[in-house]
C-alpha cells in the first residue's frame, strides 16, 4: 500500500525554505515595517513565489464533538507576486490597513485575530507550499 500522505509530507521536507525578518515586533494600523526575506534550498524548483500580509480572524463555534472552527481572512496586503525566475531575496515596506482589527491572542478560545507574513510557493512537479510568520499587530505601538 502506497502512503500518498506520508509521501507528501516527505516531499514538503525538501521543498525550497523561506524565512522572514519584520523589522518591528510590534506595529499598529496605518503604520509601515518593511519585510525582508530569504528562500534557500532548491530554487531552481519554484514557479512562483507569492507574498501577502494576512489578517485572519479564527471563531469557535459550538461545544464538545460538535465544536467547528470557522476561519475569516479580513485583510490581505500583496506584497510580491513573481513567476520563475524568482528573486530569492528581497525587502519591502508594507503599511498595515487602518482601521483594522488588532491582534487577539486566542489558540483555542472562542474568538483570535493574527496577522502573518504568507509565502505561498509553487514548485514543478512537487507539492507546494504555505508558510505562515505571526506578528503583532497592536493598537499602538510602543
Amino acid at each position: 500500500v502506497y502512503d500518498v500522505f506520508g509521501a507528501r509530507l516527505l516531499m514538503k521536507r525538501f521543498n525550497p525554505r523561506p524565512s522572514v525578518i519584520v523589522s518591528s515586533d510590534v506595529v499598529a494600523p496605518g503604520q509601515s515595517v518593511k519585510l525582508t526575506w530569504l528562500i534557500e534550498g532548491r530554487i531552481e524548483k519554484l514557479q512562483r513565489l507569492r507574498i501577502d500580509v494576512l489578517g485572519t480572524e479564527t471563531v469557535f463555534i459550538g461545544r464538545g464533538k460538535q465544536r467547528q472552527k470557522v476561519v475569516n481572512e479580513f485583510a490581505c496586503v500583496p506584497v510580491v507576486d513573481q513567476s520563475a525566475p524568482v528573486n530569492v531575496d528581497g525587502a519591502a515596506h508594507v503599511t498595515i490597513p487602518d482601521p483594522t482589527k488588532v491582534t487577539v491572542p486566542g489558540g483555542e478560545s472562542a474568538y483570535h485575530v493574527e496577522w502573518a507574513v504568507r509565502i505561498r510557493e509553487e514548485i514543478a512537479n512537487w507539492p507546494d507550499s504555505d508558510v505562515r510568520f505571526p506578528f503583532t499587530v497592536a493598537a499602538s505601538a510602543q
